[in-house]
């Protein structure tokens, strides 16, 4: 279980995970079928969602070595995906951070340019 929130400043994908775990976070991981679901119900019925409809959004997903992994102490692959269509493309060969993005009224992954500025999303792993 855990608690997100949506930065209120837009920074590269490096400094969102940084600026996440300053504050004992990490970039949110959304590794099930169960989690993708609340991050889509989220975006329907929160306003700090709601707020963020045309934005992009960094999550914790990376691609190392031609492989998605969530990035964490442990990076674990990413086997449960959500992407759009089309996605991931890599356009311009330089696409390896992971964004939540809506498109065509449904939030889903896009492969991003880690260096673009973006709002995140952190979360706080509950014990």
């Amino acid at each position: 279980m855990s608690c997100s929130k949506i930065s209120t400043q837009k920074k590269n994908w490096d400094d969102t995970k940084a600026a996440c775990q300053s504050a004992g976070d990490r970039l949110a991981v959304f590794d099930s079928l169960e989690s993708i679901s609340w991050a889509k119900h989220m975006r329907k019925t929160h306003q700090d969602w709601i707020t963020h409809v045309n934005d992009y959004l960094w999550i914790g997903g990376r691609e190392f070595h031609g492989q998605w992994q969530w990035d964490g102490n442990i990076r674990k692959d990413i086997v449960v995906a959500d992407w759009h269509e089309d996605q991931p493309n890599n356009t311009g060969g330089s696409q390896e951070c992971l964004g939540l993005l809506e498109k065509g009224r449904e939030l889903q992954w896009d492969d991003g340019t880690c260096s673009y500025a973006a709002y995140y999303i952190c979360e706080k792993l509950l014990r």
